[in-house]
């Protein structure tokens, strides 16, 4: 497993991380009441991912509905219109949503 420290000093990192592990969504994730709009997998692949902004303004779309994300040590939680990503109780970054 990847140290924190290197997940927070490399955005990079933190995105190949994403792209292999998933994010859990907490229900603070949950927006439809707010106007957004429900996840679907529409197409075979990753395709059925959610866009973030990672620090340093890297874009990634990370997988949140692929069977394998339900082991991810990763949950995205919302706060007003902000986002922050944990790994276990502890934080790893703030995220733009």
């Amino acid at each position: 497993m990847i140290a924190l420290t290197g997940l927070r000093a490399n955005s990079a990192l933190l995105k190949l991380d994403l792209y292999c592990k998933g994010i859990r969504l907490d229900d603070s994730c949950l927006v439809e009441e707010d106007g957004g709009r429900k996840i679907l997998r529409t197409r075979a692949g990753l395709g059925s991912g959610l866009e973030l902004v990672l620090p340093g303004g890297l874009w990634t779309n990370v997988p949140v509905t692929e069977h394998f994300v339900e082991r991810s040590p990763y949950t995205l939680h919302r706060l007003r219109e902000s986002g922050y990503l944990l790994r276990g109780w502890l934080s790893v970054s703030s995220i733009f949503m």
